[in-house]
């Protein structure tokens, strides 16, 4: 009969993974929304940041991919309603083109770090890289560009396989709010000192 030997290195790390299950299987599943969607990301906490120009345009040129299952927000629609809330056309003259080059959700599983967790194939997470990319073109009133610069961003999300539907949704959520309020710090230096197109 073979026996199966504990040293305590062992029996610490069994211990450690037994307790993540149990605080995984058990922690809060569903509690966030009830089973009931989160409120979409809108940006109305964002006051307009008036332009001097005649209209904006928002264009979505990205690949239009599908997003990954267990992905529920599509940065495409949120970057077209951050960019749609935070420029207000307030002159005559010229266009603020937005166009959204790239808006991707990549997916891949990662195993635990433990290596027994890993020997029985539990503890892992799903990791969610989002890009975007846009390109923010200031044109006068017979197309001719005037300025032009892109603008990146890009978000890692790491969610344990054990959360459920609306921890899932919450930390994606959390993840692409996260993701705009650093594009966003890099907005208004660009409109104002960039373009010299912004209102104060």
């Amino acid at each position: 009969m073979k026996r199966m030997m504990f040293t305590r290195k062992t029996s610490r790390s069994f211990l450690a993974l037994c307790t993540s299950l149990a605080l995984c299987s058990c922690g809060g599943g569903g509690a966030l929304s009830d089973g009931k969607p989160l409120p979409r990301l809108t940006f109305a906490h964002l006051a307009p940041l008036k332009v001097n120009v005649g209209r904006v345009d928002i264009v979505d040129a990205s690949a239009g991919d599908p997003l990954p299952v267990g992905f529920v927000a599509d940065p495409a629609r949120v970057a077209q309603r951050y960019f749609g809330s935070r420029f207000e056309a307030a002159g005559t003259h010229g266009t603020l083109f937005v166009r959204l080059e790239e808006a991707s959700v990549a997916h891949e599983f990662v195993p635990s770090v433990e290596k027994i967790a890993r020997a029985f194939k539990v503890g892992g997470a799903d990791r969610y890289t989002v890009r975007v990319r846009m390109l923010l073109e200031h044109r006068d009133e017979r197309d001719r560009l005037l300025y032009s610069q892109a603008v990146t961003g890009m978000r890692v999300m790491n969610i344990s396989e054990y959360a459920s539907p609306a921890e899932r949704e919450a930390h994606q959520m959390q993840g692409l709010e996260t993701l705009f309020r650093e594009i966003d710090n890099k907005i208004p230096d660009m409109v104002l000192h960039g373009m010299g197109i912004g209102l104060l």
